[in-house]
């Protein structure tokens, strides 16, 4: 009967982790999709760079305020400000929900063959 629990609850985390790497994905289409939409109704590109999205963080968060405010690192400053301005936020939404699948399988292949591996098991 435990072990048939810990099935469930490990199927239950694993759905819910493979749903938010979906739904991740899913959200960087539609923003493509959308500009798409846009660009052909309008003629316009709408750039979504990555970096109109650290505005909508909590102001009083240190890696917002050193965004907005840099009082050292300057170069450090630069070349962060230079990446989040130049990669879109449909990319980094499908590449992020790919990457947390991909770490998603590879700790649950790590979880079920350390099961596997203990003695008494079958």
């Amino acid at each position: 009967m435990y072990k048939k629990a810990i099935n469930y609850i490990e199927f239950t985390l694993v759905s819910i982790w493979g749903l938010v790497c979906l739904v991740l994905i899913g959200c960087g289409f539609f923003i493509i999709g959308e500009q798409i939409y846009n660009w052909l109704k309008t003629n316009v590109w709408n750039e979504l760079p990555l970096i109109n999205e650290v505005a909508l963080l909590p102001q009083d968060n240190i890696f917002v305020s050193w965004i907005n405010n840099p009082e050292s690192w300057h170069g450090l400053h630069k070349i962060i400000v230079w990446i989040l301005e130049i990669i879109p936020l449909s990319l980094f939404t499908i590449y992020l929900g790919w990457l947390l699948f991909f770490v998603g399988i590879w700790s649950m292949l790590l979880i079920f063959s350390e099961q596997q591996d203990e003695p008494g098991k079958s």
